[in-house]
């Protein structure tokens, strides 16, 4: 996904937009690209489930699209909900 999308290459966790993988699976649709939508999602799920996501979550400010390109807010509800995550992955390694 990185060779086409920069969000994915940036060196830090930046938010996703909502609704990406939808825009992501009709680009490449569009553009005849050869991703499997399956490779789409498990790309997505492996980068939101990563640590330094989360952490940015819990920030607000700006959502970008696949591009880098500044695409709606995180809400309060959406930081709660990552710094909530967060606390349980502590758990979890604590454990």
């Amino acid at each position: 996904m990185a060779k086409h999308w920069t969000i994915f290459n940036e060196p830090e966790a930046k938010p996703l937009m909502i609704g990406i993988k939808e825009v992501m699976i009709a680009e490449v649709k569009d553009k005849g690209l050869d991703i499997p939508e399956s490779h789409i999602k498990q790309g997505l799920r492996s980068y939101i489930s990563r640590k330094t996501y989360l952490k940015a979550l819990t920030l607000g400010g700006n959502r970008f699209d696949m591009n880098g390109r500044p695409k709606g807010e995180i809400t309060p509800q959406q930081q709660a909900l990552a710094k909530q995550m967060l606390v349980e992955w502590a758990k979890k390694i604590a454990m």
